[in-house]
């Protein structure tokens, strides 16, 4: 059994976090995961909570907890990154959503294969009076779309997209660096 402690986390600007579980309403999406770590992604109420497991410990796995209540929020902003075929976490979609949660503070980045929960994640931001930023156009695209869908979608307009937009293409999933604790 591993020791998990609660860690105070400071999340730098433009970090990446890749979330393997989003739950919107009490609704679970199970999907990407790096490192065989789990990270968590709570839509609730008055917040959005973050839950980050840091790979980098080997004698303990520390957990850490972001909680960004929506009237702290600004804006939250849609892209889409390809990724790598060779990746192990591709063995299905070849998409993962990118979605950025400016504060007044900071900056929150998540990555998810959850294309189907961006309608809701678009619903709790219109209520909570949260300005989106989605210049691709995604929501028409992807929205409440499965992966496969999603894959259909994109794989012919992306590379168009990625000299419009600057979208990567091929994004290392597996960097280390994109994660800071």
């Amino acid at each position: 059994m591993f020791n998990h402690r609660i860690i105070p986390v400071e999340v730098t600007a433009q970090s990446r976090i890749l979330v393997s579980t989003v739950i919107i309403d009490g609704e679970a999406s199970k999907v990407l995961s790096r490192f065989g770590v789990t990270y968590d992604c709570s839509f609730n109420d008055h917040d959005i909570c973050i839950g980050i497991m840091n790979p980098f410990k080997l004698k303990e796995l520390e957990l850490s907890k972001v909680v960004i209540p929506y009237n702290k929020i600004e804006l939250i902003k849609f892209s889409v990154v390809r990724l790598p075929m060779s990746s192990p976490l591709v063995r299905g979609p070849q998409f993962a959503l990118d979605i950025l949660i400016q504060t007044k503070d900071n900056s929150y980045h998540l990555e998810t294969n959850a294309f189907k929960l961006m309608d809701k994640i678009i619903q709790k931001a219109k209520a909570e009076n949260i300005h989106i930023i989605d210049p691709i156009g995604l929501e028409e695209l992807c929205g409440g779309c499965c992966a496969e869908i999603v894959k259909e979608n994109l794989t012919p307009l992306y590379d168009q997209l990625m000299d419009k937009f600057d979208l990567q293409n091929y994004r290392n999933v597996d960097d280390r660096s994109r994660v800071k604790i």
